[in-house]
């Protein structure tokens, strides 16, 4: 994903070849502006087709075969497109292979997390989910270290960065195929054994496996249903509300310059005053500055909380939106100087801090937190598509906006930041170290407490509760527990991570292929590949390590994974300028790197046992004991967490809920709220841009491309270590906590960069540019250090039950392409007139995103998933207590009913258990209430 963005010039170069060689068409700006645009797009293609074909395996086959076989095969068919495409110098290739890429996007960026957060204890589920953006630093490091011009960046010699993949691929399957399947999922399946020993492996000998076997059976009862649609997550109070959060988060973190920033980046450097060369020295150095800040982000999520975590992280982010256009204006009306490349150094500098909050993973965390196994897919999807449908127009437009007035781009940021900032602030859930099933549960009684005197709603979704007896407790238990609960067995899919090592084989055997044949199609059919692995890498993965971990360790399990990421920079910086391996004749080295790396990787993860939870789900209980006791540890309580995977698994009656059901849950549609508030808080931000084009925005800033290459270099570097702090604080402060720093440095970066793009725009690139898009790049390579990145794959893990984190994490994933894809494509467009447009509303997003986030998103820091889930609805379904009428059009759904025996009962009894709500879920209180109904 960083070859684009890195080696812009040298892809350009092999654009002008496929022009002329191919088409017999000589290159002019406006096509090798329409070629970027196809190359930056046709990940879209593949993540759309991930979403519906691929994603969906991981909630029916398991966790592990989406994150560790599937993510392993698309993503060595896209290295091998990709490493064709440089040997033959041919865009097809590369166009292919971005399409393959995008395959993997949703695997990656919800399905890993949420696989890591399931797995993961509830008290390190933040650091679970934000321990994977390691990998994307280590890629930052070597990307801007060896992908400038002087070293590997070179038309000859960048076939070795898609070589490089394939060879990490393969070791990275080696080491994944021997994880245990997700417990959470195994729960879900009925394979409690199975669920039991993954339990243990994730979460140690010392964990109780009776008590968490017990929390996921409680969570994954949330739901009757296996899996819930869309629609019947937004019927459901409690899942709606949660479902604004996560879209608050999401749209927060979206709706900011960092997307544009990644995708051009050197447009954005340039234009402040820098090279190209210094654009890649400035990306470098940040990189390695803000690496060691990515392990604060690991800490603060569990160790803080998620609504700290937020709030720190809001105010990074508001505040780089308020740089970013008012370096934007400078430019703008003055034009690149010294200021505006010190303002878009801090720009630079506040997105990378943004990630060291960790709260780029609470969107995935809190599908995990918020929401039941059930309906966690359905809104994943749903957060994908809504992050796809607003981030690839804001991309597009960005070129035509930029080109016409930066700073108009860059305003409405300012705008839709302070909106979702406030709406989190109000609504979002504190879920650190909280089990799922509480979470949810305590967000439903939230949110029914605001509807206490409606007795009868006409939400189909209530209709499938089940019926409990009320009688006594021990009844309601022997219920809970028993078989009838459990959804029909299904089969395994614990080779999903497989197939994701695969694909990366193929994608760098194209880009292989493509470097030697000199051919773009075949580095387009690697992109493909790597498209179509990219959901198995940042869903499915993240998805099967969090259920693989114990409820203490989601969020290191899920931040860990970042870690490959950073490694991957550190070498493609290192590595991939043109003076190394960035050539025309040497980039092979890169894909052939990948694909020996995804070898091995297959190799490793191979042995690796199912997740416990997806075990459990398939009733295979020996199977999850042996997982749980892999994942966990021998001193793990294997009964205890065996008992809680059950608990989780039984959140839900059904196996697999759609996106629909998810929506129509109340409590599910809380955490869909949450998980997608996280998403788009990051989403809508300027880093994808930042990446993809890199060394325009450095040049743009002033930089040339070999200092690009080195900034970058030395920033993966510097920020390296930080990576360590956020797979330690997502755990150690808590979700909120880590969401809080994280959005402010994510926000804090899109004002940096909304004001050195203006700087550059009006008064042109300067040494002031310069250092404002390092201190920029600082910012974002500070972000991950929080490990806020992985938390909306982590919260998939804990908001949601197992039967919906398939559901959510698809939703979630198509949302993110549909934002993303359209951002980066109208980034040159955007940029090109007024390049603070492009960044502006990132700012307003972000706000907005942030403020729904503090308020609503829940703490699940070293929570049983069940937990989460049940204390959620009870939060959810306490918010309907004295509401008597409203007119919110959500509640338009609730009929009031009264009932001549009010006044038998006592009124507080008789108002909590004569409210019918629009709820799937099979939490504590459902059973009261159903029992006595």
């Amino acid at each position: 994903m960083l070859i684009f963005p890195t080696l812009a010039a040298t892809i350009n170069e092999m654009n002008n070849h496929t022009l002329k060689s191919h088409y017999g068409i000589e290159p002019t700006d406006a096509n090798i502006a329409i070629l970027n645009s196809m190359i930056t797009t046709s990940a879209t293609v593949g993540m759309v087709f991930s979403l519906f074909f691929i994603m969906p395996i991981a909630e029916t086959k398991g966790r592990k075969l989406a994150v560790t076989y599937f993510r392993f095969i698309i993503t060595l068919v896209c290295s091998f497109c990709q490493l064709l495409s440089a040997l033959t110098q041919a865009t097809e290739l590369f166009i292919l292979g971005q399409i393959l890429n995008g395959l993997q996007i949703p695997l990656r960026a919800f399905v890993t997390l949420m696989y890591i957060t399931e797995c993961a204890p509830d008290k390190y589920r933040g650091f679970a989910s934000s321990a994977v953006i390691f990998s994307d630093v280590i890629g930052q490091l070597i990307m801007f270290s060896v992908g400038s011009p002087s070293a590997l960046g070179k038309q000859s010699t960048w076939f070795i960065f898609p070589l490089v993949v394939i060879i990490s691929s393969v070791v990275n399957f080696g080491m994944a195929a021997r994880l245990p399947e997700s417990p959470k999922w195994l729960v879900r399946q009925n394979r409690l054994e199975e669920a039991t020993k993954a339990i243990e492996f994730y979460q140690g000998d010392s964990c109780n496996l009776n008590d968490v076997l017990t929390s996921y059976i409680k969570e994954k009862n949330l739901t009757q249903e296996d899996k819930i649609s869309f629609r019947q997550v937004w019927e459901n109070d409690t899942m709606r509300e949660a479902l604004k959060v996560l879209c608050s988060v999401s749209l927060f973190l979206i709706l900011d310059s960092g997307a544009v920033q990644g995708t051009y980046t050197v447009l954005l450097h340039t234009t402040a005053g820098y090279t190209v060369q210094e654009t890649m020295n400035i990306k470098l150095i940040l990189t390695i500055l803000f690496f060691p800040t990515r392990f604060i982000g690991t800490y603060l999520l569990d160790a803080l909380g998620r609504r700290p975590v937020m709030a720190i992280a809001g105010v990074i982010v508001y505040s780089k939106t308020w740089l970013m256009l008012i370096t934007q204006i400078i430019i703008y009306f003055v034009g690149p100087s010294l200021l505006t490349k010190i303002l878009y150094l801090g720009v630079e500098a506040l997105s990378n801090s943004t990630f060291a909050t960790g709260v780029a993973s609470l969107g995935i965390l809190f599908i995990s937190e918020l929401f039941p196994p059930s309906a966690r897919t359905t809104v994943a999807q749903a957060l994908i598509m809504v992050t796809m449908i607003i981030d690839l127009p804001l991309i597009a437009s960005f070129p035509i906006v930029y080109a016409i007035f930066g700073p108009g781009y860059f305003f409405i940021h300012i705008f839709t930041q302070v909106f979702f900032g406030t709406y989190l602030y109000r609504h979002m859930p504190e879920t650190k170290g909280r089990a799922v099933y509480d979470i949810i549960e305590a967000m439903d009684q939230d949110v029914a407490s605001r509807t206490a005197t409606f007795i009868e709603e006409k939400t189909p979704l209530i209709r499938k509760r089940v019926s409990l007896s009320f009688p006594s407790k021990f009844s309601s238990y022997i219920i809970f527990f028993s078989p009838q609960h459990l959804p029909s067995n299904e089969t395994a899919y614990s080779t999903l991570l497989g197939h994701g090592v695969f694909l990366l084989i193929l994608a760098a055997i194209c880009l292989i292929c493509s470097s030697f044949f000199i051919s773009s199609e075949l580095f387009l059919l690697a992109e493909i590949f790597i498209g179509i692995e990219h959901p198995l890498r940042t869903y499915t993965t993240i998805m099967f390590v969090t259920e693989c971990a114990p409820d203490k360790n989601r969020g290191f399990a899920s931040t860990a994974l970042i870690f490959a990421q950073v490694i991957g920079r550190m070498l493609l910086y290192s590595l991939g300028s043109p003076g190394i391996f960035g050539t025309t004749g040497l980039w092979f080295v890169f894909p052939v790197f990948v694909a020996l790396c995804s070898a091995l990787m297959l190799i490793l993860t191979s042995k690796l046992p199912d997740s416990p939870k997806w075990l459990v789900c398939q009733n295979r209980i020996e199977e999850a004991k042996t997982s749980i006791n892999y994942y966990h540890g021998p001193k793990t309580d294997i009964e205890q967490v065996l008992i809680s995977l059950v608990k989780e698994k039984n959140l839900t009656t059904e196996s697999k809920l759609s996106f629909k059901q998810v929506l129509g849950d109340e409590t599910m549609k809380e955490a869909l709220g949450v998980i997608f508030a996280i998403t788009f808080f990051f989403l809508l931000d300027g880093t994808s841009s930042q990446s993809v084009y890199t060394v325009v925005l450095h040049k743009n800033a002033g930089f040339t491309v070999q200092e690009t290459m080195n900034i970058s270099l030395i920033l993966v570097i510097v920020f390296f270590p930080t990576k360590f702090i956020g797979t330690y604080i997502i755990d150690a402060l808590g979700r909120r906590p880590v969401m809080l720093l994280g959005g402010f440095i994510c926000f804090s970066k899109s004002v940096l960069m909304i004001a050195t793009q203006l700087v550059i725009y009006f008064a042109g690139e300067s040494l002031l540019t310069k250092i404002m898009y390092v201190a920029v790049e600082s910012l974002t390579g500070a972000i991950p250090a929080t490990g806020v990145n992985t938390l909306h794959v982590l919260f998939i893990s804990e908001l949601f039950p197992p039967s919906a984190r398939t559901s959510v994490a698809q939703v979630l994933l198509m949302t993110a392409i549909a934002i993303d894809s359209p951002l980066l494509s109208l980034f040159p467009f955007v940029y090109s007139i007024f390049p603070p447009g492009f960044f502006a509303p990132f700012a307003m997003s972000q706000f907005f995103f942030g403020i729904y986030l503090y308020r609503h998103m829940p703490e699940t820091s070293g929570r049983a998933v069940y937990d989460i889930i049940d204390s959620m609805e009870q939060v959810v379904f306490s918010r309907s207590q004295t509401l008597a009428g409203e007119k919110a059009p959500l509640l338009r759904d609730r009929v009031k009913y009264f009932s001549p025996y009010l006044s038998i009962m006592n009124l507080q009894a008789s108002t909590l258990l004569a409210t019918k709500r629009n709820s799937i879920l099979n939490t504590s209180r459902a059973r009261v209430k159903n029992g006595v109904s």
